[in-house]
């Protein structure tokens, strides 16, 4: 079921993929395509958890509604030169900014059904 925070897909022809991360039956993140990556982000419900990716090392400075700002380092996530590299946070406030020199996808769950997809995993979109 779950195998890493984080895959990279590479291929020739046009890839559809979604996730099916976690075993609650209410998980249908898609995947993000390079292209679609962004350097800014905000959650828009308190979240049980935000995972970040992207395919370059960075760091990502995560901005609480009060103004604490808290580094968050990209890692790889395997041993492979292609693999993605990852962070994630848990117990994320609504509010919270992701910002970073370095694109990034970004994934969120909500803690509860009140604003949110169902505790479902939801694609953040972003901006640069």
């Amino acid at each position: 079921m779950f195998q890493s925070h984080a895959l990279r897909i590479i291929a020739e022809y046009d890839v559809i993929g979604a996730s099916y991360a976690d075993s609650n039956g209410y998980c249908a993140a898609v995947f993000l395509p390079i292209s679609m990556m962004r350097k800014r982000y905000a959650t828009n419900v308190n979240a049980d958890y935000v995972a970040m990716a992207s395919v370059e090392a960075g760091i990502i400075n995560m901005i609480e509604k009060n103004g604490t700002v808290t580094p968050l380092t990209l890692v790889r996530s395997g041993a492979e030169s292609n693999a993605p590299f990852k962070v994630r946070v848990a117990n994320v406030a609504q509010g919270t900014r992701f910002e970073s020199t370095t694109r990034f996808g970004a994934w969120y769950q909500p803690n509860s059904d009140v604003g949110g997809g169902d505790e479902d995993e939801t694609i953040m979109f972003g901006a640069d």
